[in-house]
């Protein structure tokens, strides 16, 4: 009988686990650990200076503005020939134009916050 226990023992030993096995195979099934290894994954992809606002951007703003303004005009001349003089102008007409390229760029300051500069060109 002796033998017998000793070889049951022995075949309950070889079934164990050892300590490494143990904590890797909870960790391989730890459903918490996986997704938050997945967000340090997703993060660690996001990281680029586009996503922190430090790449210079470069816009093109233009307008233009036609007005047509037609007008009659009587002037009262206080002669007694003519007593007023009409005038008339149908091509009275303005023409604005007018566009603007801005850089912009940031930089951060450490923890004391984000400075944003704009230069604006004119023309």
């Amino acid at each position: 009988m002796g033998a017998g226990v000793i070889f049951n023992a022995a075949a309950q030993v070889s079934d164990m686990l050892t300590l490494e096995e143990a904590i890797a195979l909870g960790l391989e099934n730890n459903q918490g650990l996986k997704i938050r290894q997945r967000q340090v994954d997703i993060a660690a992809n996001n990281v680029f200076p586009g996503n922190a606002g430090l790449v210079p951007t470069i816009s093109l703003i233009a307008n233009a503005d036609y007005q047509r303004n037609d007008t009659d005009v009587v002037i009262r001349t206080f002669a007694k020939s003519p007593p007023v003089v009409s005038v008339s102008d149908g091509a009275a007409a303005t023409t604005t134009y007018s566009a603007v390229v801005q850089a912009d760029y940031s930089l951060l300051g450490g923890f004391s916050g984000r400075y944003q500069s704009n230069d604006y060109y004119h023309f």
